[in-house]
């Protein structure tokens, strides 16, 4: 059983230890493989929706549109992935910066994101939750029990977070948190001239 001193003892190896332990050097290895294809896969996935994600917000209009045109023989716009791979140099910066001086208490930066994933997962929980007391869900365990669980899990790995590092981690919170309103706020206005103009063609 790798309890919890064994986990805070070996870190990032405790996956490779337990492998080997369970399914010696040769399963543990195989593993491991499967494990790293995983996130490459992932990796993968980041790169190729990432370099259009500034082409998508420019059709939006919410960034310039010359971020919008394809390039006529790669079908992208060079500079939607110019500006991800900008802001992947600066995430990039503040990893080092953070694992440089310990800002974290031997966290990454991907750790605050997660916890603020969380953070906002307990607001479509909460929906949940109300839909079931208003009576558009009918299942007790899927849209009662089960959202009120997860919610308070979620607030268990917040409250987990901010004790191993409680300035730097709150301050990382409230710049998501300043970002996902900028955000909401883009993509209502957004909303509301795709209205006005649908309407105007009516």
């Amino acid at each position: 059983y790798a309890g919890e001193s064994f986990i805070l003892t070996m870190g990032d190896a405790t996956i490779n230890s337990i492998s080997m332990d369970l399914l010696g050097p040769i399963g543990g290895k195989v593993l491991m493989i499967f494990v790293l294809i995983s996130v490459l896969g992932v990796l993968n996935g980041i790169c190729l929706g990432g370099i259009r994600m500034p082409q998508a917000l420019a059709q939006r209009g919410i960034l310039p549109k010359r971020m919008e045109k394809l390039h006529p023989r790669y079908q992208i716009n060079l500079r939607s992935s110019l500006a991800f791979y900008l802001l992947t140099l600066f995430w990039m910066g503040l990893h080092y910066l953070i694992l440089k001086f310990n800002l974290l208490g031997g966290r990454d930066a991907s750790e605050i994101a997660i916890v603020f994933s969380y953070a906002s997962y307990i607001l479509l929980y909460i929906r949940l939750i109300q839909g079931y007391l208003k009576g558009q869900y009918k299942s007790f365990f899927r849209n009662f029990f089960a959202p009120i669980m997860a919610t308070l899990a979620a607030f268990l790995m917040i409250w987990g977070a901010l004790m191993s590092s409680p300035f730097y981690v709150l301050a990382f919170l409230l710049l998501n948190t300043l970002v996902f309103i900028l955000g909401t706020k883009l993509y209502k206005e957004d909303s509301n001239e795709r209205v006005t103009s649908q309407k105007d063609h009516q």
